[in-house]
């Protein structure tokens, strides 16, 4: 969605059926944990009793393709073990089924012919006695050739031999029956897990019969049974006025019930945005902050499921060979949001074109404004208006005049231009056609506090959190740091030391290329670490906060070490512009801060001069601090004498070149900016020698991560 298609090579149109994943390394939902965990589950049974497992899930979430991803997992959890020791997996689905007469036949249909030859005679006639029993004496050989493709003899031998079994008088009890069937199980080697999808998709007196079907034979040892549904549906079917008791069967039937995990909204997005990729192609977007205010004010809050990604990427990928190049993709996938999720909202825009289009007069009357916004939000529902409110002004402008009482001009060459909605040449082409690893488990959090006591394994255990990249972007660290943070002020006073003396040590970890200076939450991540171990050290008398933060200057985390003691000569006015705190406001006394300050300097000019200082990606706070506690005559001379060797210039302009975003009124998406200020920084070095560089860098391309570019940007929007 950047450059624009040649009509030669346009993008084939990409549309998916709703099908279900297989494998766990098709996740893209954040279901893998949750599948492996049941999976284990599974392989840990010892099969003396009968087992029946409860998957829950709305319609749409991917309860199918989370039971696929068990499957997957169990099959490679078992991968070493022989054959004939392997699980047997059973698939029933009662909706393909749909005579509810067929249901327990069909069933006891699909049970065999997984089983197959795989157990014993024994567990086999049993099967079909129980099935005889409990389907009105059918034999199971009858059902099970009745659900065979097997050529056309196979309904009439079928027939035949389930009249014959009709004839066959049974005399021994269903009781006695299943007991046999019991014994001649726990003889086996092998487990079964019959997993009974789509539940809540069948009719109630359907849903009845399965919950009937699985009671009558839950308590089979070696046998497990995974139920798939939606609770609420389930719930609803059951109940009856004759039987109030009927949704109490779930809890009679159901001995282990499992909830989907929550699909994170940031996975939904991610999931859409490769759909839609797929779909435009390279079409161009021209303004890539208002495509993300669409995308997470317009578009995303409809996206609650994976099928609800899937049905809108469908209808755009149906309707969009039909309007490529005569739309702005943005208002496009906004308005194919409203017809598919909100259709009585879509076809109101449709029938007022001319109270959306162009520029909202600023005469006629605020009354007849507020009755058009009334009429408009009267077709969602009320738990939605808020969210439209907020929506269509990014599509069509001048509802801002209605909604928040803000008027835009607007250049309506510009908008036609950009074939936006709320152009009023524009608007009936997009109508003719008509058409969420993001969270760290306490055990992980128990692992990280067991390795405290030895910092080193402290930030051993880190690393691999920043070496763990997600799949919506950044590092698991990022998500790691979040958590500290929250739980930093329920750390007992007993472990405060231990822990405040580990997370200095490993402080330095969390500024990552990765992860980037700021957090998700778009929070320095100095700040966000500050917030993580300041409550910490709070907890512990000045004395100890000085030691710490003594060892810290000597430890592996100098970029933080410096910012905290930076931090504490603020306090007392010896660093910034503030006026120094009162003194029970302070950290720590006057002489603790002094004696931190030296060994932080003597620290500083050690890795200046051994070459240490230059691994820090981001030392300007290191070196601005080396200059308040020298000189700044010192620092200016150490980078002269280093100037021109190799890598240090670039090393520079990363340094002293800010980066940060900003926010235009409305927006809620960032742009990303840099800075660079030359009085400052002329201080410490020749501003204008260092600019010819970057100069020759980018003339040259040899700028490989644009530090050239990035400090030239700076310094043109300081100067």
């Amino acid at each position: 969605m950047t450059g624009a298609a040649s009509d030669d090579h346009k993008p084939a149109v990409s549309m998916t059926a709703d099908r279900p994943r297989t494998r766990l390394v098709e996740d893209e939902l954040g279901y893998c944990n949750f599948a492996e965990a049941i999976a284990a589950g599974l392989m840990s049974r010892a099969g003396d009793d009968g087992l029946v497992i409860a998957i829950h899930g709305k319609w749409g979430s991917g309860k199918t393709s989370a039971v696929n991803m068990v499957v997957d997992a169990l099959e490679k959890g078992e991968g070493a073990l022989d054959q004939d020791a392997k699980t047997i997996i059973v698939r029933f689905n009662p909706w393909w089924f749909s005579e509810q007469k067929d249901l327990t036949r069909a069933f006891f249909g699909e049970l065999n012919a997984s089983i197959g030859q795989k157990l014993s005679r024994g567990v086999r006639d049993g099967l079909r006695l129980i099935a005889r029993k409990v389907t009105g004496a059918t034999d199971l050989v009858s059902a099970a050739l009745a659900f065979t493709p097997v050529g056309g003899l196979a309904k009439p031998v079928a027939d035949a031999i389930k009249a014959a079994g009709e004839e066959i008088p049974e005399e021994r009890s269903l009781e006695d029956v299943r007991d046999t069937l019991a014994d001649a199980l726990r003889a086996e080697k092998r487990n079964i897990v019959v997993i009974i999808d789509d539940v809540d998709r069948l009719v109630a007196d359907e849903v009845r019969q399965i919950f009937r079907l699985v009671k009558s034979v839950a308590d089979l040892p070696r046998v497990t049974y995974l139920l798939v549904f939606d609770r609420d549906i389930a719930v609803r079917a059951l109940e009856r006025p004759s039987d109030p008791d009927g949704p109490e069967w779930l809890e009679k039937i159901v001995q282990a019930s499992f909830d989907l995990p929550p699909v994170a909204q940031t996975d939904l997005n991610r999931l859409f945005l490769q759909r839609l990729s797929a779909i435009v192609g390279d079409e161009p977007v021209p303004d890539v902050v208002r495509w993300g205010n669409i995308l997470h004010g317009a578009v995303a809050p409809w996206l609650r499921t994976a099928r609800d990604v899937g049905r809108l990427a469908n209808a755009i990928a149906m309707a969009w060979p039909a309007v490529k190049g005569e739309v702005d993709v943005s208002d496009f996938v906004a308005i194919e949001t409203m017809r598919l999720f909100e259709p009585a909202l879509y076809h109101f825009i449709r029938n007022h074109p001319d109270e959306l289009t162009g520029a909202e007069p600023q005469q006629g009357r605020q009354e007849d404004r507020q009755a058009f916004g009334d009429q408009l939000l009267a077709t969602v529902d009320g738990s939605r208006r808020a969210r439209v409110k907020r929506a269509l002004p990014y599509v069509f402008p001048r509802l801002d005049a209605i909604f928040a009482n803000t008027w835009h001009g607007g250049d309506w060459r510009k908008i036609e231009r950009d074939r936006r909605a709320s152009s009023k040449r524009r608007f009936p082409v997009y109508f003719n056609l008509g058409l969420g690893d993001g969270i760290i488990a306490s055990a992980e959090l128990d692992a990280l506090r067991a390795t405290y006591d030895d910092p080193g394994k402290t930030r051993d255990m880190i690393k691999t959190y920043v070496a763990a990249e997600r799949r919506t972007g950044g590092t698991r660290a990022s998500v790691l740091l979040n958590t500290l943070m929250a739980q930093a002020g329920d750390v007992p006073e007993s472990q405060a030391k231990r822990t405040a003396r580990a997370l200095l040590a490993a402080a330095d970890l969390f500024f990552n290329p990765v992860d980037g200076w700021r957090t998700p939450e778009d929070l320095p991540v100095r700040w966000a670490i500050s917030f993580a171990i300041e409550p910490v050290l709070e907890k512990l008398s000045p004395d100890q906060r000085a030691a710490l933060l003594g060892e810290a200057i000597d430890g592996p985390s100098l970029n933080f070490a410096t910012y905290m003691v930076t931090s504490m000569s603020v306090e007392h006015g010896r660093a910034g512009d503030k006026e120094a705190k009162l003194e029970d406001e302070r950290g720590l006394s006057l002489e603790a801060v002094v004696d931190l300050e030296q060994r932080l300097a003597a620290r500083l000019a050690r890795d200046a001069q051994s070459g240490a200082l230059q691994e820090f990606d981001d030392a300007a706070g290191m070196l601005w601090a080396w200059a308040r506690l020298t000189s700044v005559e010192t620092v200016h001379d150490w980078i002269s004498e280093h100037f021109d060797e190799p890598g240090f210039a670039p090393w520079l302009m990363r340094t002293f070149t800010g980066e940060g975003t900003s926010f235009s009124f409305g927006d809620m998406v960032s742009q990303r900016t840099y800075t660079v200020n030359r009085a400052s920084l002329s201080e410490l070095l020749d501003v204008d020698r260092l600019q010819v560089i970057a100069e020759a860098m980018v003339a040259d391309g040899v700028d490989a991560d644009s530090a050239a570019e990035h400090f030239l940007i700076g310094l043109k929007g300081r100067d």
